[in-house]
């Protein structure tokens, strides 16, 4: 039986995704795709992710590898900086926090943080947020961070086993690393892959 749904933020509540980031970063280089730019900034996009790089660094770290202007980076800061809700999911947010513990698990950077704090109302809806920033750790370090967030949810008696948990996340590796901790995870693409766990 499930009593907590933990849910991602970008691609499940924000149409923002790090896949479309990279692909706006992409479209400004020469002969880069999403994956070059994915790889070359694997570990200072983790360190932003998790507080560690400060984000002008980070940015600036950006424009020096890929050979981009300070217009089209700020241009991509600003982009990954825009909230760009994914209604269906959020309209239907208070049903389920009647019959759920809710829960937000997401690598966001300290600035994305602030804008959603600001900008999202409805953050009081759930009680247990854990964000990559405020632990210095990214869902790349999984089994770590499920376990601090797994230790929150035991401690204040909403799980009892992992199981109990219900994980929606729109990249399919996180499902899969979730499901190998015996968390129960939902592939999310649209509002009906999530009704399919809800409803059961």
């Amino acid at each position: 039986m499930i009593k907590a749904v933990i849910f991602d933020r970008h691609g499940v509540f924000d149409k923002v995704t790090r896949q479309s980031m990279r692909e706006k970063i992409a479209s400004y280089t020469e002969h880069k795709d999403a994956d070059d730019v994915k790889d070359l900034l694997k570990k200072p996009r983790l360190q932003y992710d998790a507080g560690i790089l400060k984000s002008s660094d980070f940015w600036g770290i950006v424009q020096e590898i890929l050979k981009i202007s300070p217009e089209q980076t700020k241009s991509c800061k600003d982009y990954l900086l825009t909230i760009q809700p994914i209604q269906e999911l959020r309209d239907i947010i208070p049903i389920l926090a009647k019959s759920y513990t809710l829960g937000i698990l997401s690598d966001c950077p300290p600035d994305k943080k602030e804008i959603i704090c600001k900008q999202y109302q409805d953050i009081k809806l759930f009680p247990y947020i854990f964000r990559s920033c405020d632990y210095s750790k990214t869902k790349s370090q999984w089994a770590e961070f499920f376990e601090i967030m797994y230790m929150y949810l035991h401690e204040n008696d909403i799980i009892q086993k992992p199981e109990q948990i219900l994980f929606v996340d729109d990249t399919l590796s996180n499902v899969k690393q979730a499901q190998e901790l015996w968390i129960m995870a939902c592939h999310f693409q649209n509002i009906n892959d999530l009704k399919k766990f809800i409803h059961r």
